[in-house]
C-alpha cells in the first residue's frame, strides 16, 4: 500500500465524503489514490484559493484524523532536536545593502508572542525559513514546494478573522504580490 492510499483509508475510516483540491504535480498521487475511492468524492477546483473556500473549515476532519491516528499509534514520546540559532549567524555578503537574510532575521525578532508567519512560494520562503527563530506558540506556514503563489495573503485574512488577537505576517514576493492583485477585489 502507498502512503496516499493509506491517507486516503484513513480519510474514509473517518467517515470523510468529499475532499477539495486543485490539480497539480504535488497532489497528483492523493488525486489519483481518491479516484479509486468508493466514499470519498474528490472535488478538483480551478485554483487552490477556490478550493479552500469551497471545503470551507477543515478543523473538524483533521482533529477527528489526529484523534484515530492517536488511537491507533498511541502515546508517542517528544524527540530531542538540536536547535539551531540561525538569527545568531553571521551573514556574509558583498553589496553592503540589506541581505534578505538579514531582513528574515529581523522579522523573527520582531515577531510577537502567539503570532503567525505565513510565506508564499519564492525566494522570500526560504529566505524566511532559514532564518527565521520561532519562539513557543508563534507559527510559520509555507506554500508546498512550487505553488500556491498568493494563497497565504488571503488566508492571513482568514485567519486574522477568525484570532484578531494574533499578529499575522505574510512574506509575500512581487511575482505573489502581482498574482495577488488580480485575486483581492474577487475577494471582498
Amino acid at each position: 500500500m502507498r502512503v496516499y492510499e493509506a491517507i486516503v483509508r484513513r480519510l474514509e475510516g473517518i467517515g470523510v465524503q468529499a475532499a477539495f483540491g486543485s490539480a497539480g504535480e504535488n497532489a497528483a498521487g492523493l488525486m489519483l489514490a481518491l479516484k479509486h475511492s468508493k466514499r470519498i468524492r474528490p472535488v478538483i477546483a480551478r485554483h487552490e484559493q477556490a478550493a479552500s473556500f469551497m471545503a470551507s473549515d477543515a478543523r473538524p476532519a483533521v482533529a477527528a484524523l489526529v484523534e484515530a491516528l492517536e488511537r491507533e499509534v498511541g502515546e508517542v514520546p517528544p524527540a530531542e532536536v538540536a536547535g539551531r540559532d540561525y538569527e545568531a549567524r553571521h551573514i556574509t555578503h558583498l553589496t553592503g545593502q540589506t541581505h534578505p537574510g538579514q531582513l528574515a532575521q529581523k522579522i523573527g525578532r520582531m515577531l510577537p508572542p502567539n503570532s503567525v508567519l505565513l510565506a508564499h512560494a519564492g525566494a522570500h520562503l526560504g529566505w524566511l525559513g532559514y532564518y527565521v527563530e520561532l519562539e513557543e506558540g508563534q507559527i510559520f506556514r509555507k506554500a508546498g514546494s512550487f505553488g500556491p503563489m498568493a494563497g497565504h495573503v488571503n488566508g492571513a485574512i482568514g485567519l486574522k478573522m477568525a484570532h484578531p488577537d494574533r499578529t499575522v505576517v505574510v512574506g509575500c514576493g512581487d511575482g505573489c504580490y502581482l498574482t495577488l492583485m488580480a485575486w483581492l477585489p474577487a475577494d471582498r
